[in-house]
């Protein structure tokens, strides 16, 4: 987008982490794993790709024909079937034809999220539907994406939120809200520097008592209490009430009805009845994905099933399993002596661990890095695309953007460029993309 797009996007992150880095801090004795910003889900896979030349932005397809002239000043990528275009200093939207179905009027336009789009009118902002009506007028000083049916807003300094239907609820007086959508229906708000929650009525049902943000799965928050042993973490309901009392030292959310604790420093599992199921005996548990949790325990790495049983053994060098993204397409990431391989879910090994760095899976194609290049490997290991980037995206709709010295482009999944490749500056989409771009294991 333009730079006024840009500084809003970066304007995001950064409140975003400042609200992350203000939540109270719970000591070195436990921990509660922090609200994290709920990520929306993958929609269909892009039919038409953007590219950028001499200062304009078009569209091409996955066979590298021009589908969208570049004419316009500034363009997004598609979301939903349209994208934001600019003209002149205005912005509208087209459709995958190039039709320009919204004209464009906003000083600001955003992609579409669950059918409705951000607009700027004014110095405020309001929401676009798909037929380019103003379905909710632009009245708030700040304005969020869509998720689950409900964006984040503020009105005249307060913060709320509005619903599909315009309806606007702002937080209780004094209020501010942790840096989450609702999680089950509710949403963690802080007064007073303790925490409570609301529903999407607004209401306080969750009186603020808690030293940390509440972050519903599955029915359950974890909560944290001062007691003779110190600060310890359990899980409240959605009512407030002790499902499982506070006798943990840190505590994750559940995720497949499993929970992981820790115990006198030592990570096992639990039940939603506070039973555990698999004994607390390692350095880190991770989620539940599919029925299987990343593992780490004496230095190395692996994955337990649901009974605690090894799937993956653990012998695999040691890597943090909080955030492990585990399986993609039925394949893992893993590391042996320095070096990155693939795994299935039975841990046999599908490819042997030699790259320096690897990507997930995506369209049948990883991205693996060999001495400072980046090529593709196919799910068998074989190398179908030679290391020669730079850096990569991963495939999407038949295509990924690439980079090598002389600049970027999109590639096809033979590695033949689509288009480019063109000098850096002439993507400037790329500036804000690059830290997806160079995401890896290693």
């Amino acid at each position: 987008m333009g730079s006024r797009s840009r500084l809003a996007v970066c304007s995001r992150l950064l409140i975003s982490a400042w609200m992350l880095a203000a939540t109270p801090f719970l000591g070195q004795s436990a921990s509660i794993t922090p609200c994290s910003v709920a990520q929306p889900h993958p929609g269909p896979a892009p039919v038409l790709f953007r590219v950028d030349q001499k200062g304009r932005s078009g569209f091409i397809d996955n066979t590298g024909r021009i589908m969208v002239p570049l004419q316009y000043a500034d363009a997004s990528e598609f979301s939903e079937g349209l994208a934001a275009v600019r003209l002149g200093r205005r912005y509208g939207f087209i459709d995958q034809t190039g039709k320009l179905l919204v004209p464009a009027l906003y000083a600001q336009a955003l992609p579409f999220h669950e059918g409705f789009a951000r607009v700027e009118v004014g110095k405020k902002w309001g929401y676009l539907d798909r037929n380019g009506g103003m379905a909710i007028p632009p009245h708030f000083d700040m304005a969020e994406d869509f998720s689950n049916g409900i964006a984040a807003v503020r009105v005249a300094g307060r913060p709320g939120y509005v619903d599909t239907a315009g309806r606007v609820v702002k937080l209780p007086e004094g209020a501010s809200q942790a840096p989450c959508t609702f999680s089950d229906g509710l949403l963690s708000i802080e007064v007073n520097s303790k925490w409570g929650a609301i529903n999407k009525a607004g209401e306080i049902v969750i009186a603020p008592q808690y030293e940390n943000s509440l972050l519903f799965s599955e029915g359950l928050a974890v909560f944290g209490s001062s007691g003779a042993a110190g600060l310890q973490v359990g899980y409240i309901d959605e009512h407030g009430n002790a499902a499982i009392p506070p006798r943990f030292q840190h505590a994750r959310d559940f995720s497949e009805g499993l929970a992981a604790v820790a115990i006198d420093g030592k990570w096992g599992v639990i039940d939603k009845t506070g039973h555990v199921v698999v004994a607390p005996r390692f350095t880190c548990v991770g989620r539940f994905r599919d029925g299987l949790a990343a593992v780490t325990a004496d230095g190395r790495s692996g994955y337990i099933d649901s009974t605690g049983a090894p799937v993956v053994p653990l012998r695999f060098d040691e890597q943090p399993c909080a955030d492990a993204p585990g399986f993609s397409g039925g394949l893992a990431a893993v590391e042996l002596d320095g070096k990155w391989g693939f795994v299935d879910r039975t841990g046999q090994v599908i490819v042997r661990p030699q790259y320096d760095k690897v990507k997930a899976f995506s369209e049948g194609l990883a991205a693996v890095q060999v001495g400072g290049k980046w090529g593709f490997i196919d799910r068998t290991g074989t190398m179908v695309i030679p290391p020669q980037f730079t850096r990569t995206g991963e495939f999407a709709g038949g295509a990924a953007r690439a980079f090598v010295a002389s600049g970027w482009g999109w590639i096809d999944t033979t590695g033949r460029f689509l288009w480019g490749p063109e000098k850096l500056r002439s993507c400037r989409a790329c500036l804000l993309e690059l830290p997806l771009l160079v995401m890896a294991h290693g």
